[in-house]
């Protein structure tokens, strides 16, 4: 039980760094794009 929750747990901070990196990429692109403006 608690092997499965520690599992779980590192999944997560693996999907929450993706999920940061895609954001802070999208973000940067916009900034760049209303510079461009």
């Amino acid at each position: 039980m608690t092997r499965a929750i520690l599992g779980l747990r590192e999944n997560s901070a693996g999907l929450f760094n993706i999920v940061y990196k895609l954001i802070k990429k999208c973000i940067e692109n916009n900034q760049d794009f209303t510079g461009e403006m």
